[in-house]
């Protein structure tokens, strides 16, 4: 059984049984001088009335759309606190009357739907991510969730923000509604970043982490730092998995800090 949408399919019906004020195609076919906006209008009603889902009754439509609206994929951006984006599903980019009537039934759905959530942060500040956090939904009974942070630096970054949003994240409940597969993606400016001086810190963390924090808070940094030395390779091109193997410099003599 289907989970219920907060949007009756009696509602979507009468909405899309609404008599239309498009052009009839025939109609635009006798239009030879039309414009090529007109042109792309008629192939989309064309596509439309020989469409075999959209020949079906509105009623057997909207169970059919409840159905796909469930197992479609759904991103919600966390830009900032109380703002978040919903990315608009791929099926209602085919047609407008497509986009009318499943939209309707796709936003209606709970976010416990939710595939993936996006959370942009800058600097690991707490604020945001405490408040990102208390918006992200509970997860539906069998919808397989990821969950990516993505977090831009800059030289207003300080060591203690990182070890409280590393604490923020390793705590039960953070992590009891956050249990999906988590990931996370650093990004900066090479102009307002210092990335020499940022992999020192980082590396120096690394070691306090291993020695002196608990489990959880361990993993939970080791992912930031992955993520952090992946961009930064991409930057320098000092490589911490050549260091692993035996690497200690880089060609240039830098050392390279794991």
């Amino acid at each position: 059984m289907l989970p219920p949408t907060f949007l009756r399919a009696s509602q979507v019906i009468a909405r899309v049984m609404k008599p239309s004020t498009a052009t009839p195609a025939s109609r635009m076919l006798s239009n030879t001088g039309a414009s090529e906006p007109e042109e792309r209008l008629l192939r989309m009603e064309t596509v439309q009335q020989r469409s075999a889902l959209l020949a079906l009754p509105a009623e057997l439509r909207i169970q059919i759309f409840e159905y796909v609206a469930h197992a479609t994929e759904k991103t919600l951006i966390i830009l900032s606190p109380n703002k978040s984006l919903l990315l608009p599903p791929p099926l209602s980019k085919v047609c407008d009357q497509l986009r009318q009537e499943f939209d309707w039934v796709f936003y209606s759905l709970s976010l416990a739907y939710v595939t993936e959530i996006i959370c942009h942060n800058e600097n690991f500040d707490l604020l945001p991510l405490t408040l990102s956090l208390r918006d992200i939904p509970g997860s539906a009974l069998n919808v397989n969730r990821s969950i990516v942070f993505r977090i831009t630096l800059n030289n207003a970054l300080r060591v203690p923000d990182i070890e409280t949003f590393v604490k923020e994240l390793s705590g039960p409940a953070v992590l009891a509604k956050v249990a999906a597969a988590t990931a996370y993606q650093i990004s900066f400016g090479t102009e307002t970043f210092d990335l020499q001086t940022w992999r020192l810190r980082f590396a120096q963390l690394s070691k306090r982490y291993r020695f002196h924090y608990s489990e959880g808070e361990q993993r939970v940094f080791e992912k930031l730092y992955w993520a952090f030395a992946e961009v930064a390779e991409k930057v320098d091109g000092i490589s911490v998995k050549r260091y692993a193997m035996g690497c200690w410099r880089a060609e240039d003599g830098r050392l390279c800090f794991v």
